[in-house]
């Protein structure tokens, strides 16, 4: 996560863009440090392949699990948590295969 530059409850950071990405457009930050915070932030394109978000964030009271997950799924990067656990199962069941 881009370091955030902080004035009181407001935010700004800067952050890559696609080439398509819009001039203006809204996007989700959330914090996957203590205290976990979320914004629905507005991200404005300053130069090609560059943008600056401005946000305010909010005090959500999640834990590091749901605030690293919702992170993950911001970026559309995420697994449902079906597939993750089948996943681990399938590595224990191969790691039992092969210790001895």
């Amino acid at each position: 996560m881009p370091e955030t530059h902080d004035v009181g409850p407001f935010f700004a950071h800067t952050v890559n863009l696609k080439p398509g990405a819009p001039f203006l457009h809204t996007a989700p930050t959330d914090e996957i440090e203590p205290p976990y915070r979320q914004s629905n932030s507005t991200v404005i394109k300053i130069w090609p392949g560059k943008g600056i978000v401005l946000g305010r964030w909010r005090n959500t009271w999640r834990s590091e699990s749901d605030a690293l997950y919702t992170a993950v799924q911001g970026y559309g990067n995420a697994m449902s948590t079906d597939a993750i656990r089948d996943r681990a199962h399938r590595f224990d069941e191969d790691l039992d295969e092969l210790v001895i």
